[in-house]
């Protein structure tokens, strides 16, 4: 399990924390990067079964490549430095890959204290419409486009062969460091993977709460959507 940060919250992450080692992964990799944070180190050394490497290269990209470095097991969990994992989180979310065709399985996601205002609720209800129709649609053909970063696990082969693609690829003589979910999706697919999704397996997430901030993000993401699409096009086609 791969876990990149750069900043949250002490008591966030201590949360994060308990509720991924309660369930006794094979192993837990925090990557820190970009600027030294003493308080996550700090964080990381409370839990025996975790470990952590800092590396002053800041970017999520490097990150994993830098936690794949020192990975051990065939299936490898990358999960976002603020989600909160439900029981049985692990357990259901391996259940897909007793099929030897998939290579990547993703989450039912929900966002945490959804009734806070209007935007919270609208964020859930949009996770709500893609885990109850689109992803589930997209599963039964082995074709989630993407699948969303907060969870998400793949074959670790998968994730070596995806790497060069993934650090460097460049559009139009471009290379964006944006939307790593689709990307390694797409490489998931590309390398002849089922991609699906696990709706047994939950998780929890935050929202912005202000129009600026959820604005910045669904801007972002649209960013890195198009710029995917049209990166993949050929393939896709």
């Amino acid at each position: 399990m791969i876990i990149p940060v750069v900043d949250e919250p002490v008591g966030l992450f201590h949360e994060v924390l308990d509720h991924i080692t309660e369930q006794t992964p094979h192993q837990v990799i925090v990557v820190i990067n970009g600027p030294r944070n003493e308080k996550l180190e700090k964080v990381c050394a409370v839990y025996p079964g975790v470990e952590w490497i800092w590396t002053s290269i800041p970017g999520k990209r490097n990150a994993i490549r830098e936690g794949l470095e020192v990975s051990t097991g065939e299936i490898v969990v990358l999960v976002d430095s603020d989600t909160i994992w439900t029981t049985d989180t692990l357990r259901e979310l391996m259940k897909p890959f007793a099929e030897s065709k998939v290579g990547g399985v993703t989450t039912r996601q929900r966002i945490i204290d959804a009734e806070r205002n209007v935007l919270t609720r609208w964020a859930d209800w949009l996770e709500n419409i893609r885990v109850q129709y689109s992803m589930p649609a997209m599963s039964v053909l082995g074709q989630v486009g993407c699948l969303p970063g907060r969870t998400i696990a793949f074959r670790r082969s998968v994730l070596i062969d995806a790497m060069p693609a993934f650090l460097g690829e460049r559009f139009l003589g471009v290379f964006l460091e944006v939307s790593d979910d689709r990307t390694l999706t797409n490489l998931c697919l590309k390398q002849g993977y089922r991609s699906v999704y696990q709706s047994t397996s939950l998780v929890y997430t935050d929202a912005p709460v202000g129009m600026r901030k959820m604005a910045k993000q669904q801007m972002r993401w649209s960013r890195g959507s198009q710029y995917n699409t049209l990166r993949m096009l050929p393939w896709m086609v």
